[in-house]
């Protein structure tokens, strides 16, 4: 009698063991993530053909296209303003953090309308790993010659 207990105990935890295991996440390449956005623009931004033919669910496709959208705006953005910043260190004016944060939450509002600004604080961290990615550094002033 225990045993038989213990038997249907036993298959109760398993059956509630695999109603809540997690499904297992499936990584998809880069050329294969590519090669579905190609898709999506050969067939006119028909994202369900695209999905299908590419065997890739319809809303990762979906993200995919959008980080694409947002990643070309952003990157225009941020090399028009690593240029504006070297444009006016030639005109022999110093270029501090501030200024360079100030234009970049500038170009914020410019590029994502849609977002709220308080979504992007350009932090000092921020700025640190801009600096790195372009190249620049600040420097003081200490004489004149």
């Amino acid at each position: 009698m225990a045993s038989e207990e213990f038997a249907e105990e036993l298959e109760v935890a398993e059956t509630e063991t695999e109603s809540t295991e997690r499904k297992a996440s499936i990584s998809y390449t880069v050329k294969r993530k590519l090669s579905a956005i190609e898709k999506y623009d050969e067939y006119g931004g028909n994202l369900s053909r695209a999905a299908r033919d590419s065997g890739v669910p319809r809303s990762n496709l979906q993200r995919w296209v959008k980080k694409r959208t947002n990643s070309r705006r952003y990157t225009r953005s941020v090399n028009f303003l690593s240029e504006r910043g070297a444009d006016i260190r030639k005109d022999g004016i110093a270029v501090h953090g501030e200024f360079i944060k100030a234009q970049a939450k500038k170009l914020f509002k410019e590029v994502y309308p849609d977002e709220d600004v308080e979504n992007f604080k350009a932090s000092n961290g921020w700025l640190q790993k801009f600096t790195v990615r372009h190249d620049s550094t600040f420097r003081c002033v200490t004489s004149q010659r």
